[in-house]
């Protein structure tokens, strides 16, 4: 798959807030180190992440293969709901900031989960203005 690296980045001028920014990261920054947490994914995260991949594509593959009964198969379309909103709203939402991993080839790769919810984390940065 192909970067976003042909696309040009668009940043927002913080204006007057710009005091505000430099304040709340020395804080966040500082509660971190204070409390010796890393700003990465532990064990907790990346356990999540198997966990809502698999609430995903398990119910998926299930309703592909196998013969299922109606109202089975609208349980099986909630859990993968259920796994579709982990993966964006925290697993690829966290890669595609850079906070998933210190390396950026994990971020990247984990970013793309996007993918599998049908979507483009080259599209999804422009428009998050990362």
């Amino acid at each position: 798959m192909a970067d976003n690296t042909g696309f040009s980045s668009v940043n927002y001028v913080k204006g007057k807030n710009v005091e505000f920014y430099k304040v709340l990261r020395q804080r966040v920054n500082g509660y971190f180190k204070e409390k010796n947490i890393s700003r990465h994914a532990n064990a907790a995260m990346v356990f999540k992440t198997i966990c809502m991949v698999s609430l995903y594509i398990i119910p998926f593959v299930l309703i592909l293969t196998l013969n299922i009964e109606s109202w089975a198969v609208i349980g099986l379309w909630t859990l993968m709901g259920i796994g579709m909103a982990g993966c964006g709203l925290s697993v690829m939402h966290d890669a595609n900031h850079g906070a998933y991993s210190k390396n950026p080839a994990v971020n990247s790769f984990i970013g793309k989960i996007l993918i599998i919810l049908a979507g483009n984390p080259a599209n999804w940065r422009i428009q998050h203005n990362v």
